[in-house]
């Protein structure tokens, strides 16, 4: 019978130790789940507030002005000057939108700040060749639709999109 109290009791100290290893660990790994969770959203709300807050309207005036200069390419009878001097208008657009807007994104994440630059950059080469082919002829509505609004718009999304999708990480 002695025997099998003390059993009974080590038994019970066995268990309790068993407990409070298993509170110990849920409560670390509690601990580095929260402190990463506080990391992402802080590295959001300074995404929000240093970047969104103030650059947002230089991405917005950046497509509203290359949307507008990009409308002169519809005149019929454009020479290269007139072309070199749109396509210098449109790099001069995507050089003040990388200081005021893109390169903000240092500072929170670098992979990031390349998937914008990227996107931004590719637009402005593409809208480059459509300008200097002269294959294309920019004046038909339908070709102007599809090699100059279409990318406008599609890279003004992508980048909307690479934004919302930012995880904090």
């Amino acid at each position: 019978m002695e025997n099998l109290d003390v059993a009974c009791k080590i038994a019970t100290v066995i268990i309790a130790l068993v407990n409070v290893s298993l509170v110990i660990y849920i409560f670390i790994k509690n601990a580095k789940r929260d402190s990463s969770h506080k990391e992402r959203e802080r590295k959001i709300n300074l995404l929000k507030t240093l970047v969104l807050d103030y650059g947002m309207k230089y991405f917005y005036q950046f497509f509203d002005d290359i949307d507008t200069e990009t409308q002169k390419l519809k005149n019929k009878n454009l020479n290269n000057a007139t072309k070199k001097e749109i396509n210098d208008s449109l790099l001069k657009y995507g050089k003040t939108l990388e200081q005021k807007f893109t390169d903000l994104f240092w500072g929170i994440n670098q992979d990031l700040r390349t998937n914008i630059y990227q996107k931004t950059d590719n637009l402005l080469d593409g809208l480059t060749k459509s300008i200097f082919d002269c294959g294309i002829n920019l004046y038909d509505d339908n070709k102007f639709n599809n090699l100059v609004s279409k990318q406008i718009t599609d890279c003004k999304s992508e980048i909307i999109k690479i934004l919302f999708s930012y995880p904090g990480k």
